[in-house]
């Protein structure tokens, strides 16, 4: 991941007032890949290409560009991407333009709500492969909110996309600002914001605890039960690369238990503790990120772990919500297709309303015991250990 642009991240921060107010203005405190930071960098560093550059495009509305025969613009949702969009106005945040180069937003182009038609498709695609010349063409999305619309999660939904990285997300009325997470203006109309926590350390450091343990995946449930829910007590934090939620150094942080002794005499006790310590995160940045749980309110699994019955339950457990699982294959691609075929139907219904998330499969309710369990572990043990940690 390129982390070129940490000095340019640094300058943005320190303009508005801190990473906090950045993320208050933008939804995301500075970040190297976001727009922001990389247009920084070549304007500082390659001058001349920078005078010579006529248009600034992601590569969403590059791709919408390339259908049209012109310069697409860049829609609201990728737009709070950037470092550079005030996302509860929804427009270029100007000092920030000026702050990067002055006149940065001749570059960059009108922002558009990502629920329009910005224009026909060009005639080289009706001359080439027959496209009807009147094809609608909508703004393109990055491939995580495109992938939302793909899911068409509802509003009282959390999704949890289990893979080598792990990522939460849901979608909120209100704005509530994270330095650890991310929010984004919605794709759909008057639907609130998108909020995104995307966690390192996922499948890799749960590969680790199988390792471990000697055993395989068909056999987990096995090496989990040598241990009682809640692990005794026993919390600790394993980051397999440095991580970004909450922003850490890679390491194993077992705390009053000898990492040693935990790794050779009671490797199911790290295990568990893996387990559920990636449960407990999950669970703590939905809450400070404002999500509500309802009585509809469903956790959506998919990624490659989402076949691991022992990991479903513990999140079914901790979170004190039923657990389905959806496979969608291509979901970017999907949320595309949906959006255009929503946009052209002129319905009067939202998004989520037209689109109901009926195609999944239940795996597992909370469990009474299990609940009260995590319940008390969560706010007292989890909580203490965890506030005293991002201190140190």
């Amino acid at each position: 991941m390129d982390s070129s642009t940490e000095r340019q991240c640094q300058q943005l921060e320190n303009y508005v007032g801190g990473d906090k107010r950045m993320a208050e203005i933008t939804g995301s405190r500075a970040h190297h890949r976001f727009s922001g930071a990389q247009i920084m960098k070549i304007v500082n560093e390659e001058k001349d290409v920078w005078m010579e550059t006529e248009r600034v495009s992601l590569i969403s509305s590059f791709f919408a560009s390339l259908l049209i025969g012109k310069y697409a613009p860049i829609d609201l949702t990728d737009g709070s991407g950037m470092n550079l969009m005030n996302i509860e106005t929804e427009k270029w945040e100007q000092s920030l333009l000026d702050f990067i180069f002055p006149g940065l937003e001749n570059k960059l182009g009108e922002l558009v709500s990502p629920m329009t038609s910005i224009d026909t498709v060009h005639s080289y695609w009706t001359h080439r492969f027959g496209i009807p010349k009147d094809c609608m063409i909508l703004p393109f999305l990055g491939d995580n909110p495109s992938s939302l619309a793909g899911l068409s999660l509802l509003p009282t939904d959390i999704g949890i996309s289990l893979g080598t990285s792990d990522t939460v997300f849901f979608f909120s009325p209100t704005f509530k600002p994270n330095t650890d997470a991310h929010v984004f203006s919605h794709f759909a109309p008057n639907s609130g914001y998108m909020a995104m926590i995307c966690f390192k350390n996922g499948s890799l450091t749960r590969e680790r605890a199988r390792k471990m343990n000697g055993s395989s995946w068909e056999k987990w449930n096995e090496i989990m039960e040598k241990t009682p829910v809640g692990n005794d007590g026993f919390i600790g934090f394993f980051f397999d690369e440095d991580e970004i939620v909450p922003r850490k150094l890679k390491g194993d942080y077992t705390f009053e238990m000898d990492e040693k002794e935990l790794k050779e005499k009671s490797p199911e006790k790290f295990a568990r503790a893996v387990f559920e310590s990636q449960c407990f995160f999950k669970h703590l940045y939905t809450q400070k990120m404002g999500f509500k749980k309802s009585q509809s309110s469903r956790i959506l699994v998919t990624g490659g772990a989402s076949r691991n019955t022992v990991l479903l339950q513990m999140l079914s457990d901790v979170f004190e919500m039923s657990v389905y699982t959806i496979e969608v294959d291509g979901s970017a691609a999907l949320g595309g297709a949906m959006r255009a075929r929503y946009l052209h139907s002129k319905t009067p219904l939202k998004y989520s309303e037209y689109y109901p998330c009926d195609n999944v499969s239940l795996a597992c309710n909370p469990i009474p015991e299990n609940v009260q369990t995590y319940r008390t572990l969560f706010s007292t043990t989890f909580k203490n250990r965890f506030d005293a940690f991002i201190t140190e």
